[in-house]
């Protein structure tokens, strides 16, 4: 199986090319996605588009995971250089987030559902009415897949420290 080369964005407006690695071996394209991270990570993405994304957090969790959410995701945004942060809202209804995502201008979404992941599908369910009623991309998350209420307040080292599986899971996902 061969791989193409992979351009990669390089100092100023520059390129540069990642050859193909020849022979293909794990250890040559582990250094090649190597290279590309560290790429990404020095000179951001080789063509970027500005977004102006929105994370949307069921009302009834209070403010203090929305704003750790956003702050994490921004935080991962800036470290792998990446120009765009993600601004936070609370929202009751789905017909709520559609007016406010078209108030405001936000182009993606990445909400966050008040159904737990044990919960039945459903033609209603938010995850459905998010898809069908709100006119921009999205990418939707069970409330129960985020940061558990206890540790929102506390920072990642610790998190590590007192739950590696925690902090592995969550690193994961």
């Amino acid at each position: 199986m061969t791989f193409p080369a992979l351009r990669v964005r390089d100092e100023g407006i520059n390129e540069r090319v990642l050859p193909s690695p020849e022979p293909a071996t794990k250890e040559a394209l582990r250094n090649r996605g190597r290279q590309r991270t560290e790429a990404l990570k020095r000179f951001g993405f080789l063509q970027g588009r500005p977004i102006n994304p929105l994370l949307a957090w069921p009302k009834r969790f209070g403010q203090d995971g929305a704003k750790r959410m956003a702050d994490d995701l921004n935080h991962l945004m800036q470290n792998a250089g990446i120009g765009y942060r993600f601004k936070w809202t609370l929202y009751d209804s789905v017909d709520e987030l559609g007016r406010y995502v078209g108030k405001h201008g936000y182009d993606s979404i990445l909400a966050v559902l008040p159904e737990g992941w044990r919960k039945p599908h459903r033609d209603d369910s938010t995850h459905e009415k998010i898809k069908q009623r709100i006119d921009v991309p999205s990418q939707c998350i069970q409330y129960d897949d985020t940061l558990p209420e206890a540790w929102v307040h506390r920072p990642q080292w610790e998190i590590v420290q007192q739950d590696q599986k925690l902090a592995r899971r969550i690193q994961q996902r």
